[in-house]
């Protein structure tokens, strides 16, 4: 129970009610526990509203500090009485049960240990945020997508796992890489994805390391991406910032933090005029950018998980018509001159990822050419 209540003559019973329990808004999250009588004094530094849209409920949360509070629209509180005495109740309670953080994990076999543990990547959205449609219950509808596709097209045996993360914001994740420090060298790299559903152009953050497999794949994935007002996709914002030059810093920050150091970037829509308010509802999601969101998220997902370092397996000049592995000019005039160039970079040093990237091919062609040559033994993986 939560409400906020002053003596008023003109209304029958001489006691004004706002009830603050009908929208998990309005209240500040975290809110400590309260009932007494206050002035307006002390009140006025606990109400939240937002200026920009006066009409909403904005969003506010307490999590680091012992405080308490109220969100009201700007209209709610410009008719509140500075001379009135008001008695505040916010019934709260906390406990030390656990916090739910949920887990799913796809392409992991069973009678695993920790130091066999597949080397996997991360996907994370969060759930903590009440009645945020965009922020960020868009985040964990793509990643459950994604999950749905995996399910119904499998990545190949040999491929990475993938591990999907819904917790809440910072907190949830942190808690839980630190009751598992186990799967951190396991887990290659993250993506983190959050408020993918509004009608603005996708935009890439970078891991702390910037240049690391992960950030290549994501540009490439991003391939045609374009954001507001058809101003092509641009990719150099880096780590926990945005193209303010503001601080944006949610999951990604824990998963590539300090001492953890798991390559995490972060997919966004950012930013969107409803966010943190009541307005950020159904109303403002879009279906095609959810799902042009779990496009992308896929494509990272089977290009970073197939990618592998080929190394050839003999010397010399290879006669590709002797093994099988001459590819015809007139039906694939590229490959075909793309092929020596592919042969000479089999040397253990480069990723078919960054070989395709070198020949200027595209991934999935480059990588059939060079599963021929695996077939054919000519080929070996470490």
């Amino acid at each position: 129970m939560a409400y906020l209540s002053w003596n008023d003559p003109d209304v029958e019973g001489g006691v004004q009610t706002v009830m603050m329990d009908t929208n998990p808004l309005s209240v500040v999250a975290y809110s400590q526990q309260i009932n007494k009588m206050i002035t307006w004094t002390e009140l006025q530094p606990h109400l939240h509203y937002s200026e920009e849209r006066p009409d909403a409920i904005p969003w506010v949360s307490s999590h680091y500090e012992e405080d308490w509070g109220f969100c009201i629209p700007k209209t709610v509180y410009d008719c509140l009485p500075r001379d009135a005495t008001y008695r505040v109740v916010i019934d709260a309670e906390f406990t030390d049960e656990p916090m739910s953080v949920g887990v799913g994990k796809a392409n992991q076999g069973d009678g695993w240990t920790p130091s066999s543990y597949n080397p996997q990547l991360l996907l994370a959205a969060h759930i903590c945020h009440p009645m945020q449609a965009n922020d960020d219950i868009s985040g964990v509808a793509v990643l459950c997508e994604v999950a749905r596709r995996l399910t119904e097209n499998p990545l190949p045996d040999d491929a990475l796992g993938v591990r999907f993360l819904f917790c809440p914001e910072t907190i949830g994740s942190t808690a839980y890489l630190s009751q598992n420090e186990w799967l951190i060298p396991h887990i290659k790299a993250g993506v983190f994805v959050e408020m993918a559903g509004t009608d603005g152009g996708l935009r890439l953050q970078h891991s702390w390391q910037h240049t690391d497999p992960i950030d290549k794949i994501a540009f490439y994935a991003l391939a045609g991406q374009h954001v507001d007002n058809g101003t092509p996709f641009h990719p150099e914002y880096s780590f926990t910032s945005d193209y303010f030059g503001t601080v944006r810093a949610n999951d990604e920050k824990i998963i590539n933090g300090p001492g953890v150091d798991i390559p995490c970037i972060s997919l966004i829509r950012w930013p969107y005029p409803e966010y943190h308010t009541s307005d950020d509802n159904p109303s403002i999601i879009h279906e095609d950018k959810l799902q042009e969101m779990a496009d992308v998220v896929e494509r990272i997902v089977r290009i970073y998980c197939t990618d592998y370092v080929p190394k050839r397996t003999f010397r010399g000049y290879l006669n590709t018509r002797k093994y099988g592995v001459w590819v015809d000019w007139t039906k694939d005039w590229d490959l075909n001159v793309a092929t020596q160039k592919i042969i000479h970079l089999l040397d253990g040093e480069l990723s078919v990822f960054e070989i395709s990237e070198a020949v200027g091919l595209d991934y999935w062609t480059t990588r059939a050419y060079v599963e021929q040559l695996r077939e054919k033994g000519l080929v070996t993986v470490d």
